[in-house]
C-alpha cells in the first residue's frame, strides 16, 4: 500500500490545489493502489483528465481516467475489495480519511501498513473496484504443467494453447483464494485448540495448588491427632498412678479400721479407752479420704486441660 507520507511525494500538490499528498493524499494513495501506479503518475492522470475540484476527487472524471469500475456511493460493504470512507479520530466530529477494506483488512495510505478492520470506524464506501491486469502467458515447461493439471484435475494433452493458459490461471487463482480460506480456518482451529490448551494448563496448575494445600493441611491435621495421642498416653499413665495410689491408700484404711478392731476387742469393758482410740482413726480414715479426693480431683483437672 502507498504510504502518502512518503517523501517521494508526501509534499507533492494534489491537482492545482496547495494541499499536499503528506496531509490530504489518502484517497489518491487508494485510487494509485487500484490503478497500479504510484501518487505521482495517478495525481499528473487526474490532473490532466480534469478529475479534481481543486483537491476534491470527482469520482465519475476519476474512475473513467483511470479506467476503474465505479457504482457510487454505499453504506454497505459489498463483498469485494474497494475503497472506504472512515473517521480517522475519536474527536467530536467525523475526521474524514480513506482506505482500502478487503472485507477481512484494511489497507491504510497513513501508515502504507495493512491493518485490523477495527482500527477506525468505518462511514461509507466509495464502490471502485481494482483494474483487470491482463495475464501475461509465459512460456510453460512440461513439469509446470503437469502440476497445474493435477491440481486442477485437467488433461490439457500436448496444446496447452493461450485460452486453456488464462483458463488455468483463474482457476489456480481461485483454487489459491480457497487454500487461503483454509489456511484462515486452520488458524482460527489452532487459536481455539490452543486457547483450550491453556485453560487446561492453567487448570492443572490450580487442581495442583488445591491438591498441595490439602496435602498440607492433611500433615497439619496429622501432627495434632499424634500430639493428642500423646496427650491421651499421659493421662493413662496419670490415671494408672493416681489408681495406684488410691489402691494403696485404700489398704492402708482399711488396715488401720483393722487395728481399730482389734484394740477395741482387746478391751471391750473399757469405755475410756474405746473413746480414746475412735477419735484417732477417725481422723486418719477422714485424711485418707481427703487424700483421695484430692488425687481424683487432680486428675480431672490435668485431663481438662
Amino acid at each position: 500500500m502507498y504510504n502518502q507520507r512518503d517523501k517521494k511525494w508526501a509534499n507533492v500538490k494534489i491537482g492545482q490545489s496547495n494541499s499536499s499528498i503528506g496531509n490530504y493524499g489518502c484517497l489518491l494513495c487508494c485510487l494509485s493502489e487500484f490503478y497500479g501506479e504510484d501518487p505521482i503518475i495517478t495525481n499528473k492522470k487526474l490532473t490532466s483528465a480534469g478529475a479534481y475540484n481543486v483537491d476534491i476527487v470527482r469520482h465519475d472524471v476519476a474512475s473513467k481516467a483511470l479506467g476503474l469500475e465505479y457504482a457510487g456511493f454505499g453504506n454497505e460493504f459489498p463483498g469485494y475489495e474497494t475503497i472506504a470512507e472512515v473517521d480517522f479520530s475519536v474527536k467530536e466530529g467525523k475526521q474524514q480519511h480513506f482506505v482500502i477494506d478487503n472485507g477481512k483488512t484494511i489497507l491504510d495510505p497513513w501508515t502504507g501498513e495493512e491493518r485490523p478492520r477495527n482500527t477506525y470506524k468505518i462511514l461509507s464506501y466509495r464502490l471502485y473496484q481494482r483494474k483487470n491486469k491482463e495475464v501475461k502467458i509465459t512460456p510453460i515447461t512440461k513439469n509446470l504443467k503437469s502440476a497445474i493439471e493435477e491440481v486442477l484435475h485437467e488433461d490439457y494433452g500436448d496444446n496447452f494453447n493461450e485460452n486453456e493458459q488464462k483458463k488455468a490461471s483463474e482457476q489456480l487463482i481461485g483454487y489459491v483464494s480457497g487454500l487461503e480460506n483454509s489456511i484462515d480456518e486452520l488458524k482460527n482451529k489452532y487459536d481455539f485448540c490452543r486457547k483450550a490448551s491453556d485453560a487446561q494448563k492453567e487448570n492443572e496448575k490450580n487442581l495442583n495448588n488445591s491438591l498441595s494445600k490439602a496435602r498440607e493441611i492433611g500433615y497439619d491435621l496429622q501432627k495434632e491427632i499424634d500430639n493428642l495421642k500423646i496427650q491421651i498416653q499421659g493421662y493413662e499413665e496419670t490415671f494408672t498412678e493416681q489408681e495406684e495410689t488410691i489402691k494403696d491408700l485404700e489398704k492402708k484404711l482399711y488396715a488401720q479400721n483393722s487395728i481399730m478392731y482389734e484394740e477395741t476387742l482387746k478391751d471391750t469393758s473399757s469405755t475410756t479407752s474405746l473413746h480414746k482410740t475412735l477419735p484417732s482413726a477417725k481422723m486418719e480414715a477422714t485424711e485418707a479420704l481427703q487424700e483421695i479426693y484430692r488425687l481424683i480431683k487432680d486428675f480431672f483437672r490435668k485431663l481438662g486441660s
